[in-house]
């Protein structure tokens, strides 16, 4: 990761930029990015349904 390279990561989601015709593909750094919102989403949603505390 670094300022030589797109990312479309955020705060807010995981995401890529793209050119207008589609050819750009999500980098590694990006696909890393989504897998660990996926974990992340899944642990809040297993611990609101439960009950159970969010963190700790």
């Amino acid at each position: 990761m670094g300022v030589t390279e797109v990312m479309g990561n955020s705060p807010y989601g995981a995401s890529t930029i793209t050119h207008a015709n589609g050819s750009r593909q999500p980098t590694a750094v990006e696909l890393e990015g989504a897998r660990f919102q996926v974990g992340y989403v899944a642990k809040v949603a297993a611990a609101v349904k439960s009950g159970g505390p969010l963190f700790g």
